[in-house]
């Protein structure tokens, strides 16, 4: 079965979602290539998710049609996270870029012309190593004339100069959350076979407003969430039958693998605010054998106590100076973590410095 994430990826640039000055710049760049093609070298950035890869694809079959073979000769895929030496620059982007094309085809089915040079779509291009990035800039100059190359990238500061200067930049902001609900929702209703106009469940409701926050304007992660869901975990939801009706939120989140608000906001309450280091020492405990992990646990006491709005529900207790402080800690609680400190011990080095915040202010 193929993957929800490839089955409902647009296929065209106007199908994009949220991204709509890159679009209509690509569109207007591509619109007059018969008399010249304007289109240069580009350099997609920002975070995972917000259709850089899309857009590169949807951009190349506009270019050069649908047809599989066509495309293998003149589009080039590949993941610079697979590979990050200079052997992959050398070997394959090397090799592509001087393969021969020949001029003035026409897209089958069409009297559109192609334009004459191949595409390389070169993903996460900013995982290559400096020595990759130097081999690449010098091929990008040699080929310019036979080849563009469009690169993608979450952090435009990891790709160097010599490169960046060479390409048009175009930052992807996060999908805003009614585009992602909108899409899940949409996706629902396709595999449930419903009616485009009906109404979701309640625990669909839920499972959708659930997935968005964990996904943070990630639709691809959305989506992947939702599949996961809906077939392997609750596929009774996918049917919509009444028993999916008692699934309630603590369930989901097991399902997604996300924190419940109410588990991490017991855990603050009873842990930090009592100011007893027995008490943390209990609740840390008791937090760590539900299965979570010390990251897991960092990043969503950063999500619901320093980076949630101040309300009744999450933050109450919570100023300002105390959120700045936590922050902080918690930044150098999950690098300690990343860097294959305990969990135990990091959560109770936060927990500990909280009771002290708290019992300062």
């Amino acid at each position: 079965m193929k993957p929800w994430v490839e089955k409902y990826r647009p296929k065209t640039l106007e199908s994009i979602s949220s991204q709509e000055e890159v679009v209509n710049a690509l569109k207007a760049a591509i619109d007059n290539y018969e008399k010249v093609c304007t289109l240069p070298h580009l350099l997609l950035h920002g975070p995972a998710g917000t259709g850089k890869t899309t857009t590169a694809l949807a951009l190349s079959r506009q270019l050069f049609g649908e047809d599989p073979e066509i495309l293998a000769m003149r589009v080039l895929e590949l993941n610079a996270s697979d590979d990050r030496g200079i052997h992959v620059v050398r070997e394959k982007i090397k090799k592509f870029s001087r393969n021969v094309i020949h001029e003035g085809a026409a897209i089958p089915g069409t009297k559109k012309i192609m334009p004459p040079f191949k595409v390389i779509i070169l993903d996460e291009a900013d995982a290559l190593l400096p020595d990759a990035q130097s081999a690449l800039r010098r091929i990008i100059e040699d080929t310019s004339s036979s080849t563009r190359f469009i690169l993608l990238g979450n952090y435009l500061s990891r790709i160097i100069d010599p490169i960046s200067s060479r390409c048009v930049k175009y930052k992807f902001n996060p999908i805003p959350k009614s585009l992602v609900i909108d899409k899940l929702a949409e996706i629902i209703r396709e595999e449930s076979a419903k009616k485009s106009n009906a109404e979701l469940t309640e625990s669909q409701c839920l499972l959708v407003d659930l997935i968005y926050q964990s996904s943070n304007g990630d639709m691809r992660n959305a989506i992947t969430l939702l599949q996961s869901a809906m077939e392997y975990n609750f596929p009774a939801m996918l049917h919509c039958k009444a028993m999916a009706e008692d699934i309630d939120e603590h369930v989901l989140c097991d399902a997604l693998g996300i924190m419940p608000r109410a588990v991490i906001t017991e855990y603050a309450s009873k842990g930090w605010i009592s100011g007893k280091f027995t008490d943390l020492l209990f609740e840390t405990k008791k937090l760590l054998r539900m299965g979570y992990s010390g990251i897991t646990i960092v990043q969503f006491l950063l999500k619901y106590f320093v980076e949630a709005e101040v309300d009744a529900k999450s933050s109450s207790s919570f100023n300002t100076i105390q959120r700045s402080l936590l922050a902080i800690k918690l930044a150098q609680v999950e690098k300690s973590l990343m860097d294959g400190a305990d969990d135990m011990l990091q959560l109770l080095s936060v927990g500990c410095y909280a009771q002290r915040v708290f019992q300062a202010s």
